[in-house]
């Protein structure tokens, strides 16, 4: 299970658990290609991914990585962390699960 947000609120404490909806089959249903299903695994698993690991992982140019990586970006499963160039590394975007 994915580590709890903790946040101060109101005076209080929010404590919001996330489900993990990145299993291989709920990734498959997205219509995700392959490749980009193995770096949301690698993030799963790794905390992050950059774009030179996940070039290597693939075996594809960089610049197929950064249009890959870009994608995850604009269908909201991923985030740009740091800077641009070697600095910068991709993550699982945070997403609050409302309760009811």
């Amino acid at each position: 299970m994915p580590k709890p947000i903790i946040e101060e609120e109101q005076g209080g404490i929010s404590v919001t658990f996330l489900k993990d909806f990145y299993t291989e089959d709920y990734l498959k249903k997205q219509n995700l290609p392959s490749r980009q299903i193995n770096a949301l695994l690698y993030i799963k698993v790794h905390g992050s991914i950059s774009n030179t690991e996940y070039h290597k992982l693939e075996n594809i140019s960089k610049r197929t990585a950064t249009r890959n990586l870009q994608e995850l970006i604009d269908k909201d499963f991923i985030e740009r962390k740091g800077t641009t160039g070697k600095g910068t590394s991709y993550v699982f975007r945070s997403k609050k699960v409302m309760g009811s």
